[in-house]
């Protein structure tokens, strides 16, 4: 069993008192990069890279409760809307032409969450098929033939890349010490590591 190791990092932001607010997150090569009314505030990469499929949640933060000395308090949270785009990686203008569009069409709910279920091949890079046949070789089928796995590469599914996970999730620290292991890409991943994601399938040790 491995120990859970805890990993955060953030980053500040100012936001207006009681004035609405549009925060948007991509999460798209290797980063997540965070916007707030626009601006970017935040970008995270490597080991804070997701690892796992993600989840969107409503959470309320009860910060004062030790100055509070009784009576009843309210905490009240107001949403107007929250928007998934899936496989893509949308600008915070395109984010705010969608829901306008939602808006002038009448939509008061559309579940895309749900809908569409897990992700696959992105549509950014293009999904258009290349007008000439890839030079490339076809994805090596074992250890002695398969590249080693690089951080900023994409892969689409069926390649196999050779890598020795991290110890930590952070590819570039430690090694975890169970050496090579073979893998295969199940669909297009660029930035995650093998043995640590879901995005690659175990095929054994080198």
């Amino acid at each position: 069993m491995q120990a859970y190791r805890l990993l955060r990092v953030g980053d500040l932001a100012q936001c207006e008192p009681g004035g609405p607010d549009s925060r948007v997150a991509t999460v798209t090569n290797g980063h997540v990069i965070y916007y707030i009314d626009g601006v970017q505030v935040g970008d995270h990469s490597g080991k804070f890279y997701p690892r796992q499929t993600m989840t969107i949640n409503w959470n309320l933060w009860f910060i004062d409760t030790a100055a509070h000395s009784g009576g009843l308090s309210t905490y009240i949270q107001q949403v107007d809307w929250v928007l998934f785009a899936k496989n893509q990686a949308l600008t915070p203008a395109q984010v705010t032409a969608k829901t306008a569009a939602y808006r002038s069409a009448g939509s008061t709910f559309a579940d895309t969450v749900d809908s569409t279920g897990g992700c696959s091949t992105p549509t950014n890079p293009p999904t258009t098929p290349p007008t000439t046949p890839p030079t490339t070789p076809p994805p090596a089928a074992n250890c002695s033939t398969a590249p080693e796995w690089a951080f900023g590469t994409a892969y689409t599914g069926g390649q196999t890349v050779k890598h020795e996970k991290s110890r930590y999730g952070d590819p570039s620290g430690p090694a975890s010490g169970d050496g090579k292991h073979l893998w295969r890409a199940r669909y297009w991943t660029q930035g995650s590591e093998p043995g640590w994601t879901q995005q690659w399938e175990d095929l054994g040790r080198c």
